[in-house]
């Protein structure tokens, strides 16, 4: 029992600065990991149809949280970022957007402005709404009021 103590008084003194290197190390190394694996998966992201992606990355998890239009578009967004290499866990906080029920659409006219209102299904359709309204109207000004809300014409639910 002697020869424990006597050996353990030996390295002791050398775990201290190692720990200390250790987390010096892990504190400088982790900000570039996380702007690195947060760049990877939005470039993984960039073919998928989404609004308002948010990604936040903590170590090797990454959190992803985004509006999407259809189901599947969720999953494999969801997919995608989870195939990142380097990425750990994937907190998927995506959600889809809510159908719009009764679907509406509506263009006013003022004299000097005319204002869009009502649901697009996708946010490329809002922007092509809006530059169609400013070229098809010559020098009027185009405000769009649309929110994007998808039209699934092939929904199922179930009442309960």
């Amino acid at each position: 029992m002697h020869g424990l103590f006597r050996w353990s008084s030996k390295w002791w003194p050398g775990v201290i600065p190692l720990v200390a290197f250790w987390a010096i190390a892990a504190w400088t190394s982790t900000s570039p990991l996380e702007s690195d694996l947060a760049a990877r998966s939005t470039a993984a992201l960039k073919d998928t149809v989404l609004d308002k992606t948010r990604i936040a990355v903590a170590g090797r998890d990454v959190t992803f949280a985004a509006d999407a239009f259809s189901e599947d578009g969720r999953r494999s967004a969801v997919a995608s970022v989870e195939v990142v290499s380097g990425v750990r866990l994937v907190n998927d906080e995506t959600r889809l957007v809510p159908e719009a029920k009764p679907f509406v659409w509506s263009a006013e006219r003022d004299v000097v402005r005319v204002t869009l209102r009502g649901n697009a299904p996708l946010p490329a359709s809002k922007g092509r709404l809006l530059e169609a309204a400013r070229a098809g109207l010559g020098g009027v000004e185009a405000r769009g009021r649309v929110s994007t809300m998808p039209r699934r014409c092939c929904s199922i639910r179930s009442e309960n």
